[in-house]
């Protein structure tokens, strides 16, 4: 057995919960590991304290009167200073959905590119592709070029 796993049965090996097998293989471990009996002996140390403290702590005398002071405080105070954080989260979410929305217009536009970028090889097959006579043009290629935006 490793050491994670005993540590992690220590609790139901005090409360004798765990069966004999389990029960065995940790005595076993518990027999030659160092660092777990010592683990063992600090668990169990707390345990008896738990068990002979029968009483709880002593509360101060003052602890109620206090508590109403801090909670008549709090209902004194404006509507925006009692939900501060709150506030602020929804106006992080606000604005981090406007940036989205924003970034995503922004992304989808698709700049075209500038007419005298195209080659004139390209404009002079655009221009081919056109019957020329209907348009009313010659024959000539500077004609069909003219008839195709820069």
């Amino acid at each position: 057995m490793r050491c994670h796993r005993a540590r992690r049965l220590l609790s139901a090996y005090l409360d004798d919960e765990s069966d004999a097998r389990r029960r065995e293989s940790l005595e076993s471990h518990l027999a030659g590991c160092r660092a777990c009996s010592s683990e063992l002996a600090k668990l169990r140390a707390q345990w008896d304290a738990l068990a002979e403290a029968d009483q709880p702590p002593a509360l101060p005398a003052d602890l109620w009167p206090q508590v109403l002071v801090a909670l008549d405080e709090a209902e004194r105070l404006p509507w925006h200073r009692r939900y501060r954080g709150r506030l602020l989260q929804a106006a992080c979410v606000t604005a981090c959905v406007i940036l989205g929305f924003c970034g995503g217009a922004i992304l989808s536009w698709r700049i075209a590119p500038a007419p005298s970028s195209v080659p004139v090889g390209e404009r002079m097959l655009v221009a081919e592709a056109f019957d020329a006579p209907a348009f009313g043009l010659g024959e000539g290629k500077e004609d069909l070029l003219r008839c195709v935006p820069k």
